[in-house]
């Protein structure tokens, strides 16, 4: 969920303040959305039993919020999926007009159509099945560039620190961390056990902080930052204008995660727009909000790719995953012990 095509902007996110302040701000990251992660499979599997049933985020939102809350919390993961969208199809039109050697404006519309296409016409299982052969391709082919690029490695690199500078990374590093939205998952697939999905939760997200560090450190010292604090070249961009294997490894992990992020997108996206409340509303409209703002914004503003995760982690990440889910937990009272009366201790925890 969290590793996919925002995956491949973390080296030129991380390079201008250097490895270690870059780390801390990842484990600060990584443990901010453990711990909002656990208080939304929390708030989930109270409600799903208090209904006998499985329930979704926006479920919750309506419980604990009311409609007023639910509507600001589902424009908030609107707006996050369209910037999702917005970072993928400029990063996967990029790439695809270099490959086949046409304007980037031409490729981003031409990809957006087609995976769009994809999701309305193929059966769930059928793109489901297809973004598991990609994840594969992903895993092989990152092990791959691993395997190509550490000789390459410039491990004195690793040397330069800015801690003026790490800061700034913070709302990118939150949007490539942010896997909070499949903790309902989580909850369904393990029958609503706390223990066990906490459980799920820690140990799949250290496994995402490892493969990010271990990409950050590698970026890096593929990096050349100036005295002045200022990247030359986009690690990525370097390694594709080397040509041969090391490009072939980048351009097949870049795909395999480009497409499984934006078929996922906007199968979400669909999914949200099913929902009954939302049923009523204008075909057209839906699609202009899926499909033709966010391409109309990849393929007009400048360094879409790097802008749309910044602006993402920096206020529908930060208000949908760091926000709201303290605030209905207090609401459904996950502050209170069995014997109904406030805990200090928890209470505090979730201001």
């Amino acid at each position: 969920t969290a590793i996919g095509g925002g995956f491949l902007a973390l080296p030129y996110t991380v390079a201008p303040a250097g490895v270690v302040p870059s780390l801390v701000v990842m484990a600060g990251s990584w443990l901010f959305l453990l711990l909002q992660s656990v208080i939304v499979a929390e708030l989930v599997v109270k409600v799903s039993l208090q209904y006998s049933g499985p329930t979704s985020y926006a479920y919750v939102a309506r419980t604990a919020l009311g409609s007023l809350g639910n509507g600001a919390v589902s424009l908030l993961f609107v707006v996050l999926m369209a910037a999702t969208l917005v970072s993928q199809i400029a990063k996967g039109g990029q790439l695809m007009g270099q490959l086949l050697s046409v304007p980037t404006p031409l490729a981003c519309t031409a990809l957006t159509g087609a995976l769009f296409a994809l999701t309305v016409v193929q059966p769930r299982r059928v793109i489901v099945a297809g973004s598991a052969v990609l994840t594969g391709g992903f895993i092989l082919a990152l092990g791959s560039m691993f395997a190509i690029c550490l000789p390459l490695a410039d491990w004195s690199q690793l040397a330069y620190q800015n801690w003026s500078l790490c800061w700034r990374s913070v709302p990118s590093i939150l949007q490539l961390f942010v896997f909070c939205e499949v903790v309902p998952t989580i909850c369904q697939m393990l029958s609503f056990d706390i223990r066990r999905i906490r459980r799920a939760i820690l140990a799949g997200s250290l496994v995402l902080l490892a493969v990010e560090a271990a990409w950050s450190i590698l970026g890096i010292s593929l990096s050349q930052v100036s005295q002045n604090s200022v990247l030359s070249v986009d690690p990525v961009a370097r390694l594709l204008s080397l040509g041969g294997p090391i490009a072939s490894a980048v351009f097949t992990l870049a795909a395999c995660a480009v497409t499984t992020t934006i078929t996922g997108t906007f199968l979400a996206l669909q999914d949200f727009f099913a929902d009954e409340s939302l049923s009523r509303g204008s075909s057209l409209a839906r699609f202009a909000l899926s499909v033709v703002l966010p391409l109309l914004a990849a393929v007009s503003a400048q360094d879409a790719f790097y802008a749309a995760i910044d602006f993402a982690g920096a206020y529908p990440v930060a208000l949908l995953w760091g926000c709201t889910p303290p605030v209905m937990a207090l609401m459904l009272g996950l502050d209170r012990r069995l014997s109904g009366k406030r805990s200090l201790r928890r209470t505090a925890v979730l201001l």
